[in-house]
């Protein structure tokens, strides 16, 4: 069948491969404004037209958390240019491609969901009711309305004002920051609440670098580790600089070292533990339980890198017996910057 490929980035270019390597032609890319090539891989690129969406199927090659990506825009747009053009997404196509692209995040065969039900549904009752219709618009986002993904919340994503308010009682931030990147999560946190003390992890040598630069005059005592976290020490394979595929565990990444918090903050005070670390957060909270049950922090866990982090982070938190109370917030477009906060 002839495919035509909507977006021209680096996820559009890997679908495109994709594609051809399981058989399909496919026809070039379609932009929303004026390409700035005319070809990529041998494929021509060219701005979308009434004509050219209605010649063939158009496979949706965008898949981020920017505003002008949101799939519902996006579907929006295309329709008003092309009311017949016939849109094929990327959760209806990745079962079939998974072998060709590889690890991307929350993206899983449709039909997966339905072996899990059981832990689905018990992870939704462990979730507050502010969260519940969340978890559900997420769910049906990825298994059966691709062009109808839920809206972001203003909130700041890991300090929500909620979460802000819960927590201006106490003293200030003692907060551990995996996957600090390049320190802007810290930072902003420090708009809303004192930090008294930090301890950044961040795999991604590059990224280290800069964040240390970033916070040289850093007002008070900070820890930066150049590792990432899990549930044991040594080395892990790591993607860096590959965007919304950057991971853990990839075949010809750089062996990276990982730390477990339990063996490397032996009795440190932290009320604060914030994961965003590219598909290891389970492993990492499996690797900080002593921490976890003698200081009992506040969590802000990124719950979107793996397809089934909506209920096997919940899951794992309440197995702890701690007394958290669940939150998903949704910081993102397309369900990226999902967050499951425990507090």
């Amino acid at each position: 069948m002839a495919l035509q490929v909507f977006g021209a980035g680096r996820f559009a270019r890997d679908l495109a491969q994709a594609l051809i390597a399981d058989g399909e032609q496919v026809m070039g890319f379609l932009t929303s404004a004026a390409p700035g090539a005319t070809e990529f891989d041998g494929l021509p690129v060219q701005a979308a037209t009434p004509a050219l969406l209605e010649r063939a199927p158009v496979c949706i090659g965008v898949f981020n958390r920017e505003a002008h990506s949101d799939y519902r825009a996006v579907a929006r747009w295309l329709r008003a240019l092309a009311p017949q053009v016939e849109l094929v997404w990327p959760q209806s196509l990745y079962g079939r491609l998974a072998g060709h692209l590889g690890f991307r995040f929350w993206l899983a065969e449709p039909a997966a969901y339905a072996a899990m039900q059981t832990e689905i549904a018990e992870a939704r009752e462990l979730l507050d009711e502010v969260s519940r219709p969340v978890f559900d618009q997420l769910l049906a986002f990825r298994t059966q309305q691709p062009d109808a993904p839920p809206e972001p919340h203003a909130d700041m994503q890991y300090l929500p004002d909620w979460l802000v308010d819960h927590l201006s009682a106490g003293d200030g931030l003692r907060i551990v920051d995996g996957g600090a990147y390049r320190g802007e999560t810290l930072q902003a946190l420090a708009s809303k609440l004192p930090i008294q003390q930090a301890w950044t992890f961040e795999p991604d040598a590059d990224n280290h670098v800069a964040l240390v630069q970033a916070l040289r005059d850093w007002p008070s005592p900070a820890t930066h580790i150049p590792a990432g976290l899990s549930d044991h020490c040594g080395l892990a394979n790591f993607a860096a600089g590959a965007g919304e595929a950057s991971h853990f565990g990839a075949a010809g990444g750089r062996p990276t070292p990982i730390l477990a918090l339990d063996d490397c903050l032996h009795g440190a005070p932290v009320n604060f533990l914030k994961l965003d670390v590219e598909g290891q957060e389970l492993a990492a909270l499996q690797g900080a339980c002593r921490t976890l049950r003698r200081e009992r922090p506040t969590l802000a866990i990124a719950a979107y890198h793996r397809w089934d982090d909506l209920w096997r982070l919940p899951a794992f938190i309440a197995g702890l017996s701690l007394g958290y109370r669940l939150r998903l917030g949704l910081h993102g477009h397309n369900s990226f910057d999902t967050v499951l906060y425990a507090y």
